[in-house]
């Protein structure tokens, strides 16, 4: 491995977590795709996307023509060399973490003081683990854009009328199957709120906070998200997290959740399932 490479993945593994705070997302993708290591059409495949995934753009990342740089949130699959562990289990900064036990498998992320990783099984020469707090970047293809004929103008009345305009007021008392719409979260919000359609995972942003105080009732959940007016906008679940204990260090603190967002039982309140959180 030649110190080129290892500068590379070491600016790589930086641009991650800045991918996740500005939470930039691709299109939709039309079909399963797979997240190669490199580039390439026969590169390893990381990961398999379903139908319907918005992958996150990974930043200060420029892959080729015909590829999108990709960032894929933890916990994920990865083996250390047996020697790349220090006497505490931990992974010494800057060994590899590669994506089999295989002699010349393909290396993922390198190592940085604060990972926090969790041994799962041993494999010869090489240590199997989770790593919990980190995003891998990848390469998914490009979509193909097809050059569509743009439609024929509209056709321009002789003595157009502007039209009246409507008050969500106006749209629900002269036109009741018209749907009022909804008004925008405030502009620090990852997503517009509401459930996530098809159970995807998305990226949610606000301030951490406790729902627990004395003489108060206690709330369905522990913790929820607030907006930059100080009000909550959704209840965090935080069953989900691997490390669910951590979650107190974030209180007070502008953070960037991914998860699925549903309503929550019985009331009107929404309510995100976290699967990592992580610190603006």
């Amino acid at each position: 491995m030649t110190t080129k490479l290892a500068s590379l993945l070491r600016a790589v593994a930086l641009a991650v977590p800045l991918a996740l705070a500005l939470h930039l997302a691709a299109a939709p993708l039309a079909t399963p795709t797979p997240v190669r290591t490199k580039p390439e059409a026969k590169a390893p495949a990381i990961a398999t996307l379903p139908a319907g995934a918005e992958p996150f753009t990974a930043v200060g990342v420029t892959p080729p023509a015909g590829w999108i740089a990709v960032a894929l949130p933890g916990p994920h699959r990865v083996f250390v060399r047996n020697g790349d562990l220090a006497k505490d289990n931990t992974v010494k900064a800057g060994s590899f973490y590669l994506l089999t036990s295989a002699a010349d498998a393909p290396v993922l992320a390198i190592a940085e003081k604060d990972d926090k990783t969790t041994i799962k099984d041993l494999a010869g020469r090489f240590t199997e683990l989770s790593l919990e707090n980190r995003s891998i970047v990848g390469y998914i293809p490009a979509p193909v854009v097809s050059q569509a004929a743009p439609p024929p103008p509209a056709p321009v009345a002789a003595n157009p009328v502007p039209p009246t305009p409507e008050t969500p007021r106006d749209l629900a008392t002269t036109n009741p199957s018209r749907p009022v719409p909804p008004a925008l979260p405030p502009a620090d919000l990852a997503r517009q709120g509401g459930a996530t359609p098809d159970g995807l995972p998305q990226l949610f942003q606000g301030t951490l906070a406790s729902t627990r105080a004395p003489l108060r009732p206690r709330r369905p959940y522990d913790y929820e998200l607030r907006d930059t007016n100080g009000n909550r906008y959704a209840y965090l679940d935080t069953s989900r997290l691997v490390a669910p204990q951590q979650v107190e260090s974030y209180l007070d603190r502008i953070v960037v959740v991914y998860g699925v967002a549903r309503a929550a039982s019985g009331s009107s309140d929404l309510v995100i399932v976290a699967e990592n959180i992580a610190a603006r």
